[in-house]
């Protein structure tokens, strides 16, 4: 599956649809200032591309646990947990990855993958109880703190959104008799 077609699925009409159905729930809370939102904006691409390249780090050594190269697979968890946590993470890498670029040109795309990561990370969160009794109140939490962030910047992409369609045909049209 190409770059585009990631995008291209994760944007589509039925997916936005259900980014909608948590709009609600975090529309009442207490807002962060417009100043600190539009500040912050300028250095959510690059805390992307850090934490893409941890999740991707993350990711391999999941995986290094769950083919036993580590020792610490022993003390947690079984191979399926490492295998599932590790393939989520380099699938959330790959979203960060693919992120951070529409997020540095303040692209409503760029924040629609931050939403799926975060979505992600909760099915990790999700994952890790199944497996190794994680901790359900720090699960909640980060999801709530995590969607929270992610809606309250949502209006700032949203708003950067281009209406105008551009041309693709540079070359000008002459008549030819």
């Amino acid at each position: 599956m190409n770059r585009d077609s990631v995008v291209q699925y994760l944007t589509s009409a039925k997916m936005l649809s259900y980014i909608a159905l948590g709009r609600a729930i975090f529309k009442d809370l207490p807002h962060i200032p417009q100043n600190v939102k539009e500040s912050l904006m300028k250095i959510i691409p690059w805390l992307t591309i850090i934490g893409a390249v941890l999740m991707a780090v993350a990711g391999i050594e999941h995986l290094m646990f769950a083919m036993g190269v580590r020792a610490i697979r022993i003390l947690f968890g079984s191979s399926t947990y490492w295998v599932l946590t590790g393939v989520l993470e380099l699938v959330a890498a790959y979203l960060a990855f693919l992120a951070f670029p529409l997020l540095k040109e303040k692209k409503y795309n760029g924040w629609v993958l931050l939403f799926w990561n975060c979505v992600l990370g909760l099915v990790m969160s999700v994952v890790t109880l199944a497996f190794v009794l994680g901790n359900l109140v720090g699960a909640v939490l980060a999801a709530a703190i995590s969607f929270y962030l992610v809606y309250e910047f949502e209006p700032l992409y949203k708003s950067s959104m281009k209406s105008v369609m551009v041309s693709t045909d540079t070359k000008p049209k002459t008549n030819k008799k």
